[in-house]
């Protein structure tokens, strides 16, 4: 996309000089009787228009009714409200991007953080971004997790020594990450060769408090980030004391005895402990991202009653097979225990959030998307309503987590974060006032990325579809008895039967066929799975993941060269985390 950020000056100043009776502006886009919110002091600057030329924002002039208007598009934003796009600053999306883009800019959000990046995606996505062939957010991203042995997720890169971890931050960086996520196992002389390593080679570290590291020693080594509230209700207690439950054994804490340790932290909170955090945090450039929607979701897990949320029909089905959520209708004593305690934990933690907010703590709005209830787009919504319901903050201070500090953080709010001339033109025009009511932000208009205008009904519609076909009976399910009962291959003729005659009956999304194709590999009929897997590439010879399941497939039964053929194509239709399984195979071969 063409950017005339050049013209900044010279047009501001001429629009100021232009007489008031009459003024032609110019523009790609302009946006016309709008209210801009100064998303930095709340005030409210009424009926002004708004130039965007290229990618950015070229004035800001009051409405006249005499102005004549010559761009391509000219968006007639009377009694709405424009504020900055909105940013997730904890997400997970590099490897469901082409399902989380579309409802991340349906719901405003423009710029994000991912928090365990394959960086050749990653690479991937900006360039497809860039280049138009699709439209989404800034991503800042890190790389692969850095976690102690045995990491907590499969993927991660493990630091078993300090030279190990000065290692992984040279060769991440190398790579191209924004910066390096720590994480829960680290031990403690390993994190802080991390630390040193990230300092010399002037990157920044961000993610978990490691069990191990006190909140004091992780923001005294300069982690930019605390994810989770990690840590701090941990600083207000004994807990890095307690022979029982102290991280420093390395003891794991999960399921419901991570929920004991959760209660041992409330019994033993100290006011003048939680004082001193204050007084550390509010001192500190360590920023905090709470990630209420995360917390909330671990509560939606355990709890069996909790009613199906209607947007788990966005979300693809691989990850809602994932989220696990048919569950029996009985809650155990023990789930009922563990719920109660996530619960009071949760209105600990958002009790002391104003506390914090209040005497100068820095907070950055993210939600932890992929996981379990968590959704992409939709949930940046409810985490900012709940900072001001929950947890006591103005709707500004809510705003401004998901606005301008972000761009304050990033070191980019020379050019991100306000409705400013000479900013990128990632905007967002609501129907209503966000300052009266923070539920206000769902209330959208228009979405601009980058320039780009997107109309918020035609967005809505957009996913909407997507809602439609996840609503409809799923054909794996519709398949699955078919191949117990009566074979491979009768399955494979109603599917064709159904797909021709009823094709908007069922859900034939190109996912379904690989789901199946899994479910036969987990039950050991690895034939079976071959067939669907490879009746799902003739349906869908442009689904990458397709080729890369059929290639799993075929290695299971030994058919190297079927794997690789398999594997190539996928990498030749985009899939990056294929590359390193094909390259590691044909060096076996």
């Amino acid at each position: 996309m063409k950017n005339k950020r050049y013209y900044f000056t010279l047009l501001s100043l001429s629009m100021l000089l232009l007489p008031s009776c009459s003024r032609t502006l110019e523009g790609d886009v302009i946006i016309t009787k709008t209210n801009i919110i100064d998303i930095k002091t709340g005030d409210i600057s009424k009926n002004m228009d708004v130039v965007i030329i290229g990618d950015s924002i070229a004035s800001i002039v009051a409405h006249s009714n005499q102005s004549n208007y010559l761009a391509e598009k000219v968006i007639d934003a009377s009694d709405k409200f424009l504020i900055p796009g909105l940013w997730d600053m904890h997400t997970h999306t590099w490897w469901a991007y082409e399902d989380f883009i579309p409802l991340l800019i349906a719901n405003g959000i423009t710029g994000i953080r991912d928090m365990f990046g394959d960086m050749e995606t990653v690479k991937q996505i900006r360039t497809e971004i860039a280049d138009g062939t699709m439209t989404g957010p800034i991503i800042i991203s890190s790389g692969n997790i850095v976690d102690g042995d045995p990491p907590s997720w499969d993927g991660s890169d493990i630091a078993d020594t300090p030279e190990k971890g000065r290692e992984i931050v040279r060769e991440q960086k190398a790579e191209g990450v924004d910066f390096i996520k720590v994480y829960d196992d680290l031990k403690k002389d390993v994190y802080f060769a991390i630390a040193d390593e990230c300092k010399k080679q002037n990157i920044s570290f961000q993610g978990h408090v490691p069990d191990r590291v006190t909140l004091k020693e992780a923001v005294n080594a300069g982690q930019a980030t605390i994810e989770h509230f990690y840590g701090i209700l941990e600083q207000c207690s004994d807990v890095h004391q307690s022979t029982e439950f102290s991280a420093l054994d390395g003891k794991e804490f999960t399921g419901f005895e991570y929920d004991k340790r959760l209660e041992f932290i409330l019994n033993t909170f100290d006011e003048s402990k939680a004082k001193e955090v204050i007084d550390l945090l509010s001192k500190s450039n360590s920023w905090v991202s709470p990630t209420l929607m995360v917390h909330k979701g671990f509560q939606r897990n355990i709890d069996i009653q909790y009613t199906k949320d209607d947007r788990i029909h966005y979300m693809p089905d691989y990850l809602v097979r994932r989220w696990n959520i048919d569950k029996d209708t009985v809650m155990s004593k023990a789930a009922n225990s563990a719920l109660n305690i996530e619960r009071k934990f949760y209105l600990k933690m958002t009790s002391f959030i104003k506390t914090l907010h209040d005497n100068g703590t820095k907070f950055l709005a993210g939600t932890d998307y992929g996981n379990d209830f968590v959704f992409p787009g939709f949930s940046l919504h409810e985490e900012l309503e709940a900072y001001v319901v929950e947890a006591g903050l103005s709707p500004l201070a809510a705003l401004q987590t998901a606005t301008i500090n972000p761009a304050i953080f990033l070191k980019r709010e020379n050019e991100l974060g306000t409705v400013e001339a000479g900013k990128l033109a990632s905007l967002l025009i609501l129907n209503k006032n966000p300052l009266e009511d923070i539920r206000n932000t769902k209330s959208i208009h228009s979405v601009i990325v980058s320039g780009q205008h997107f109309d918020g009904d035609t967005l809505r519609a957009g996913i909407e579809k997507i809602a439609i076909l996840n609503r409809l009976p799923k054909i794996d399910e519709v398949l699955s008895p078919i191949i117990q009962n009566k074979g491979i291959a009768q399955a494979i003729s109603e599917y064709r039967k159904l797909k021709l005659a009823q094709p908007e009956a069922y859900n034939f999304g190109e996912g379904q066929l690989n789901s199946l194709g899994y479910q036969l590999l987990a039950e050991n009929k690895i034939v079976d799975a071959i067939k669907i897997f490879e009746l799902n590439v003739k349906e869908f010879p442009k689904y990458a993941n397709g080729f890369d399941s059929l290639g799993d497939a075929y290695l299971k039964v030994d058919e190297k060269q079927k794997a690789i053929e398999a594997w190539e194509k996928a990498v030749i239709l985009g899939s990056e985390f294929t590359k390193e399984k094909l390259n590691e195979l044909k060096g076996k071969k």
